[in-house]
């Protein structure tokens, strides 16, 4: 479960999550994408029970999830993977987003993920020469 405002800023491809794969563990990472919210609070507006909330968006950039005791379940590597290639480049084209060397996401030898994000780079190659064709 996520806040709305992370959920909403995750379906817009200002967030996602990177996932990596060491000693057989996943760890997953929270990635800001679009730097205009760094310093938007996650609950702007909001209260629970009176309480405020200071966290920004800034604040979980790069930081790790975590889980609550005993729980086993974590979100499919595969469809973050996918989100994250997506996401980064609306982000690059949307919130001028750059990142130092290509983006981290793990797929783990994941053939479906591997092949969805190789066909989700030979269209975005195909949309980017047909758009620079057209401008010429």
């Amino acid at each position: 479960m996520l806040l709305r405002s992370v959920e909403r800023a995750f379906d817009r491809a200002q967030v996602c999550i990177d996932v990596q794969c060491a000693e057989g563990q996943d760890f997953f990472t929270f990635r800001l994408l679009d730097k205009s919210l760094r310093n938007t609070k996650l609950t702007e507006g909001v209260s629970v029970q009176g309480l405020s909330f200071e966290t920004t968006f800034g604040d979980l950039d790069r930081q790790s999830l975590h889980w609550p005791p005993g729980s086993h379940f974590r979100p499919s590597r595969r469809l973050l993977a996918l989100h994250a290639a997506i996401s980064v480049h609306k982000a690059q084209n949307l919130y001028e987003y750059q990142e130092n060397g290509p983006f981290p996401y793990h797929i783990s030898g994941d053939i479906k993920a591997l092949a969805g994000i190789e066909a989700f780079s030979t269209l975005r190659e195909f949309a980017w020469n047909t758009d620079s064709d057209n401008r010429n």
